[in-house]
């Protein structure tokens, strides 16, 4: 467990008095020991602000009185002001560079202000600094106010000296005076006010220094603490970006309004067109990309939650097609003009945040986008072919730029997918290839665009429901498929003779990430023993054997073009190496899904992707090595051996007797991928998308599963049982799915359960929401005709729902998976870790005692770990469920057993049903912010015995670690000694919730008459 900051603060404060004590020389130019203890204690002074108050139970833990880290942290603030008023030059900066740091912190949103209490005192200590002649030492001081803004500003003494110092004849003290005043401003509308005028007076006369007039430029952001002194100061700054010519004060002055302008829904649409005007005429370089980087702020900032005219959105999309064109190829300023690749690289990504935006909130400019993006590759193609001063720079930049459309371009392909666009796709590819300077890895992730296309126009489907004039065009997208894999494999067959090992390694993933098996599977099969590591080899090992697997899978897909693409490599002289027999897979085992040989591929398929997750156990250093992997490919194994129990079943004469079963066995797996899908939460946004597809399609089958015991009637499984987790995912998604869903519930308005959502249930899985919305019209129009029929008829339908199954599975099947991006990185599991203590112990990992018939008071510390220093969502709350059983008593155990037992247990010993059980627990919990349910009692169904469930909220500090209290009700339970197990998750700013897995064993506790003994 991680020491909080309120329990080192007394030994920060000694370490600082002796540092700062210290007589020390300084060594040559080096700091002495007072600069360095005084540059030491900025982040830990940053540590106590972000920190909440320590309650009672967390002083408890640490050995704390209460308000003792308040009292230190006075004391250290008193020490700094002391040495900046006393102290030399390098002292006085080192203590502004801590309220510099700590200043910006504040503005990021990561420290909590704390109320000073010795406010006089440090005040005064830096107007004795102010108050001399020297003239860097009196703007240090007005610098340190600024950082003190939010009790300096209530001084009339210190507001007064500030103003008065804006008329000083120092350059030095004035620009230190902006400062102080701009920060000043920022918290006072009265002090805003004034200081604009000030600052009107300065911007405006002859006399002032250009360096005066750009700190007062910038000081100009700062003057709208409210939107009506934002309005104000953004008036008079339009008026001075007319008087404006030279581009060194009008381009600060154009980022201050845009910062104005954030502050106020009035301004952005005047600010958006301000900008707009710039790209226009004879802008330079520099001013087109300060406009872009000015247009990326507001958009961030929530433009797109506010009325702005059509005219204006396309406007604005058009003007940033066409200055990427300018940008990037008329006005791209050569090497010798000092333009750094890695600044083209920062300022296309910055061009690319600004279209992937303006694609997600207005997805009917999407195709207009895209064919100006297509203009766009073209232009940079044609400028290469035409021939370019400085060529070789800039083919390295134009990569990297095509790199950076290709990520827009598959963004536009999965919001429309549409038929149309693959022509579009497919002109732009043969472009591409037909490019000499494009190296190989550029024409590959170009070539495979088209195949997420071609895959959906085929997936989800049954030929006997395609018109025949459409059979047509699914052949022609097989075949089309088949040629795209082809020149794709050409292509990493190239870069494997040319030893590009890093772009096959990102070639073979990405193709795995689209569902391109065929090349990942040649891919990885051919790197395997091309790398040293024992680790990376078996890694390889494990994906290429999972990759033919998947494989083997998407050749009964392409049936006849399948055997057809084996033949063209094998014509080519591409090998795929593990397997020779795939090629075997003939066109009357892909069509004939009722046949023996259709479910041998399949259990050659699963046992495949078994083995592959096999191979990666035998590497394990540690449980937590590869779990995110291990766990993905067992689910993925036990979905496809689950679907083959199925067709076995639905091919035998007692089908009805074993679905019930595999119905449930399937409500798990969905189960389980969504708890995968929300215990990782590092994971990427796509990466989500895909496992959430995974859990989708699982409920699915559930559904389909169990719909004809529902039909007939049985009370095994009910409506809820099946159709609610469907419902569910499926909320934000396909709402006419939905409406047939409740109506097969008997529902006429929504459930008031998913409010609390994954942020990965937005999304757009057109494959598998084709066949879902299927299956549920079906099985409507099957309940319909259910309702009234006498039992010879109900059999009939019976008959019918089970040949349904047939055909849903059939479709299910033609889905290609797809391998989330997060699977290719590796990394320790992001989880928690629970301490417990109680009165009778301070150490977490020791037994605690409590008397029969006696209620267990827990303190507890839930501290995340692994979590990634940068996450996209920031975390609110953590919640906890503690869960005990009598079955769990450890005294039955023997000595050695129970030693055992107490010292290895660990996360890994936590099966993934128990988690799964705890999970939806915790879930439903938090979701209904459950009343009453604190400490609950109740008898399992199977006799196991007396278990209890505790909730607990946790506030969490900076170190993502949270505190909180308990009563484990534990007084029905029996004398012996007991294991509690648990589970955590988390909610983000958004309302999301994240499961969190465990990482260390649950607390034990014994029952016991004499305590103290």
């Amino acid at each position: 467990m991680e020491i909080i900051p309120a329990a080192s603060a007394m030994n920060w404060s000694i370490e600082l008095e002796r540092g700062l004590r210290s007589k020390k020389p300084v060594a040559m130019l080096l700091p002495g020991q007072s600069v360095e203890a005084i540059l030491q204690i900025g982040p830990r002074l940053e540590q106590l602000s972000r920190e909440p108050e320590p309650t009672m139970a967390v002083c408890n833990m640490f050995g704390l009185v209460p308000g003792e880290d308040r009292l230190f942290a006075n004391t250290i603030l008193l020490r700094l002001a002391e040495a900046f008023r006393s102290g030399d030059k390098h002292m006085k900066v080192s203590v502004l560079k801590v309220f510099l740091s700590r200043r910006k912190m504040k503005f990021r949103g990561k420290s909590k202000p704390r109320v000073v209490a010795n406010q006089v005192e440090l005040l005064r200590k830096v107007k004795m600094a102010f108050n001399t002649e020297d003239v860097e030492s009196r703007a240090l001081a007005l610098y340190l106010l600024g950082c003190w803004a939010d009790f300096a500003k209530d001084s009339a003494e210190i507001r007064h000296m500030v103003l008065s110092t804006l008329s000083s004849c120092h350059i030095l003290e004035v620009k230190a005076s902006l400062f102080a005043a701009g920060c000043f401003s920022e918290l006072s509308d009265d002090f805003a006010n004034v200081l604009l005028q000030r600052l009107l007076n300065l911007l405006t006369s002859d006399k002032t220094h250009s360096a005066v007039i750009l700190a007062g430029i910038r000081a100009f952001a700062k003057l709208g603490p409210t939107p009506l002194s934002a309005n104000r100061a953004y008036k008079r700054g339009l008026k001075l970006v007319e008087q404006y010519s030279d581009e060194n004060c009008l381009i600060p002055l154009l980022i201050s309004l845009s910062q104005l302008s954030s502050k106020s829904t009035l301004l952005i649409s005047q600010q958006v067109e301000l900008l707009l005007s710039f790209l226009t005429g004879k802008a330079t370089s520099l001013m087109q990309a300060t406009v872009l980087k000015c247009l990326q702020f507001i958009l961030a900032g929530g433009v797109c939650r506010i009325p702005i005219s059509a005219n204006l959105l396309k406007r604005y999309s058009y003007m940033a097609c066409l200055i990427y064109l300018a940008w990037t190829c008329l006005n791209l300023p050569l090497p010798d003009s000092g333009r750094l690749e890695s600044e083209v690289k920062e300022e296309g990504q910055h061009l690319l945040k600004i279209l992937l935006l303006m694609v997600e909130k207005h997805p009917n400019l999407t195709v207009w986008m895209l064919e100006k993006t297509f203009s766009s590759i073209e232009y940079l193609l044609n400028k290469q072919i035409v021939g370019f001063e400085g060529e070789e720079w800039f083919s390295s930049v134009t990569m990297k730029l095509l790199v950076f459309l290709h990520k827009f371009v598959r963004a536009c392909i999965e919001k429309r997918n549409e038929a149309a666009l693959s022509n579009q796709v497919k002109v732009l590819i043969e472009h591409i290839q037909e490019s000499s300077f494009i190296n190989y890895y550029t024409r590959t992730v170009y070539s495979l665009l088209l195949h997420s296309c071609f895959i959906s126009c085929l997936s989800g489907n049954d030929d006997k429901d395609i018109p025949s004039r459409d059979k047509d065009v699914g052949k022609s997208f097989k075949k089309c498929l088949v040629d795209q894999e082809i020149i794709a494999l050409e292509l990493a067959k190239k870069m494997l003779e040319e030893k590009e090992y890093w772009f096959v390694w990102k070639a073979g993933k990405y193709a795995a990430t689209c569902g391109s098996w065929f090349m990942a599977a040649f891919i990885f099969g051919e790197i395997t023993n091309k790398f040293q590591s024992k680790v990376c080899s078996w890694w390889l090992k494990s994906l290429a054997e999972f990759a033919h697997s998947e494989w083997r899978l998407q050749l009964i897909l392409l049936e006849k073009h399948g055997s057809g693409l084996t033949n063209l490599l094998k014509m080519k002289n591409i090998t795929i190496p593990l397997r020779d027999d795939l090629g075997e897979i003939s066109e009357e085992i892909a069509s004939n899904f009722h046949s023996a040989s259709y479910t041998e591929e399949l259990v050659a398929a699963y046992s495949g992707i078994r083995s592959s997750g096999e191979k990666l156990a035998e590497i394990l250093i540690s449980n937590q090595d590869f779990f995110f992997q291990r766990w993905f490919l067992n689910l993925r194994s036990q979905v496809l051996e689950t679907v083959v129990d199925l067709l076995r079943i639905l091919n035998s004469d007692s089908a009805m007797y074993f679905l019930t079963k595999r119905s449930f066995q399937l409500k798990r797996l969905a189960q389980e991928y969504d708890l995968l899908a929300t215990s990782f939460i590092d994971m990427d946004y796509k990466s989500s998308r895909t496992v959430t597809f995974l859990a989708i399609s699982c409920s699915l089958l559930a559904f389909s599963t169990g719909f004809p015991l529902l039909i007939n009637g049985s009370q095994v499984c009910s409506n809820s049982m099946l159709i609610q987790p469907l419902l569910r995912q499926l909320w934000n998604i396909d709402h006419e799915t939905c409406s047939d869903l409740m109506l097969l519930l008997g529902l006429s308005e929504p459930e008031s359960c998913f409010h609390l959502q994954s942020r990965n249930q937005t999304f757009e899985a057109r494959e598998i929401i084709k066949v879902c919305s299927y299956a549920v019209k079906r099985y409507v129009g099957l309940k319909k005709k259910s309702e009234g029929e006498n039992k010879k008829n109900l059999g009939q339908l019976t008959n019918e729902s089970l040949q349904l199954i047939f055909d849903i599975l059939k479709r299910w099947l033609s889905i290609p998976s797809r391998v989330p991006n997060y699977f290719f990185y590796p990394r320790h599991c992001v989880g928690s870790e629970l301490f417990a203590f109680n009165n009778d112990t301070r150490k977490p990992d020791a037994t605690m005692m409590v008397l029969p018939g006696c209620q267990l008071s827990l303190s507890l510390c839930l501290q995340m770990k692994n979590i990634p220093s940068e996450l996209p969502v920031k975390i609110t709350k953590l919640y906890c469920i503690l869960h005990s059983s009598t079955s769990f008593d450890m005294s039955k155990l023997n000595g050695e057993s129970k030693e055992k037992s107490q010292s290895q247990l660990r996360f890994q010993d936590w099966t993934i049903d128990e988690m799964v059980d705890l999970n939806e627990k915790l879930h439903h919990y938090v979701s209904e912010t459950a009343e009453n349910t604190k400490h609950r009692r109740k008898r399992d169904d199977d006799n196991n015995g007396l278990s209890i469930n505790s909730f607990v909220c946790f506030e969490l500090n900076e170190r993502r670690q949270g505190f909180s209290t308990c009563l484990l009700d534990v007084s029905a339970f029996p004398m012996g000694c007991y294991r509690i197990k648990w589970h955590s998750c988390c909610i983000d700013n958004h309302g999301s919730y994240w499961s969190l897995l465990p990482l260390n064993s649950g607390p034990v506790f014994t029952i016991h008459k004499c305590i103290g003994k």
